[in-house]
């Protein structure tokens, strides 16, 4: 956003530079605004001039299809381009397309001077297909006989010949009058003063690269209104979630709000709901660093959501954690909220047997990740220590979750732990 933001500053000076670069001493009445008046005059021209140009070249298709749809069989007509260029006889009009082809455009079989037979389409001609002569066609005509094309191409020959027919037709204008708007554009372009400037050109190209900047900097302002619209709307719907779940009261941080804003985590929402309801409060050290470390742990494949877990009040724990992540989903979806990511089971054993003093061999072993490094567990151990942290210094948690969070940060921190935090 403040990237954006100062490009379009620095464009905004840029269009300052270049409109005073248009600004002209040789010519009375040129320069300046007056350039700015001749050169958006010069722009409709421009912008006419290809709106006619694609309304040309959509009649002349049509007038192409609809051509090719009255042919009859044996009428001669000339492919102007192309490897195929060059007369042609039809053999197949094709009026009605093949079963099943509704709405196609006709795609004619033909054969050339050359014995070659296909067929063609509409986009091979750039106007309305003209009939030049006739050549009888043979009833059974067999297109892929040698013989029997090599025979009608002669008499195709014969014909053109007969009737005088030009092998080569003309290009033909493609113009059919100039268009009354584009008429009075050029008038009033003529009649302008900056027109018989001689620096014109030179004030155009200056003129140009200034509207190029104009677009460039709509484009950008669109860009910044509408990320900072997004960033509004999801800005509100945050503090909606916040204010239904108690963290803000009338746009103020609450006591539990003050608890949350001390934990950062991509879960910190699930993590302040699970103190406030006290769901880690009766679990010993091994088992709240087990606890946790579910909304930090991320397996490398989808996670198992029946994956084993030490029984007891840590179990208890970790079902009413899973609960508690459904309510905050469905009220995150409800308001269309990015979703916090579900809580993964996978490190729990190892994290659990870690902290009650087990050997790196044996907690490697219990891990959901059979092939788990020692180096992965090492960096999600860390997390888990992080989060124990930030719940032991946050305002609002009851003093005994306060007091285990500690004494499970020093369960975890210890051999490999240890030796990685002093180096």
């Amino acid at each position: 956003m403040v990237g954006i933001a100062r490009q379009v500053q620095r464009n905004e000076e840029m269009i300052a530079v270049q409109q005073a670069e248009m600004v002209c001493d040789r010519t009375p009445g040129c320069g300046g605004a007056d350039f700015n008046e001749y050169f958006a005059i010069r722009q409709r021209i421009g912008e006419r001039e290809k709106a006619l140009a694609r309304q040309n070249v959509a009649a002349r298709r049509a007038a192409a299809v609809d051509s090719l749809a009255r042919l009859r069989v044996g009428d001669v007509i000339r492919v102007p381009g192309g490897r195929r260029a060059g007369l042609a006889v039809v053999l197949d009009p094709d009026v009605g397309g093949p079963p099943g082809r509704l709405g196609a455009e006709p795609r004619p079989l033909v054969l050339t001077e050359d014995r070659w037979a296909g067929r063609i389409t509409a986009g091979e001609f750039g106007a309305a297909v003209d009939v030049l002569t006739r050549v009888r066609v043979p009833k059974h005509f067999n297109h892929r006989s040698p013989q029997e094309r090599r025979d009608l191409a002669a008499a195709l020959r014969q014909a053109v010949a007969q009737h005088g027919v030009a092998r080569r037709g003309g290009r033909g204008s493609r113009r059919s009058g100039d268009d009354s708007e584009i008429v009075e554009l050029r008038r009033q372009l003529r009649r302008h003063p900056c027109h018989a400037c001689p620096d014109r050109e030179e004030h155009a190209r200056w003129a140009e690269r200034r509207a190029r900047l104009e677009r460039d900097t709509v484009a950008l302002r669109e860009k910044v209104a509408t990320r900072t619209g997004s960033l509004t709307r999801t800005f509100d719907r945050i503090c909606g979630l916040l204010e239904a779940r108690g963290y803000l009261s009338a746009g103020q941080v609450t006591e539990t709000g003050r608890m949350l804003a001390r934990i950062w985590t991509e879960a910190d929402l699930l993590v302040a709901e699970c103190l406030r309801r006290g769901v880690w409060n009766d679990l010993d050290p091994s088992e709240l660093a087990a606890a946790v470390s579910i909304v930090v742990f991320e397996s490398r494949r989808d996670s198992d959501e029946n994956a084993a877990v030490p029984r007891g009040p840590v179990a208890d724990a970790i079902d009413a954690t899973v609960k508690l992540w459904s309510e905050v989903e469905a009220a995150e979806a409800q308001r269309g909220l990015e979703l916090t990511r579900e809580p993964d089971l996978g490190f729990v054993w190892p994290m659990y047997r870690w902290a009650r003093g087990e050997t790196l061999s044996r907690v490697l072993a219990s891990a959901a990740e059979a092939d788990m490094p020692a180096g992965d567990f090492v960096r999600w151990a860390r997390q888990v220590v992080d989060l124990l942290g930030q719940i032991a210094d946050a305002s609002g948690v009851p003093k005994t979750v306060r007091t285990t969070a500690r004494a499970a940060m020093q369960a975890v921190t210890r051999g490999v732990l240890a030796q990685t935090s002093v180096g």
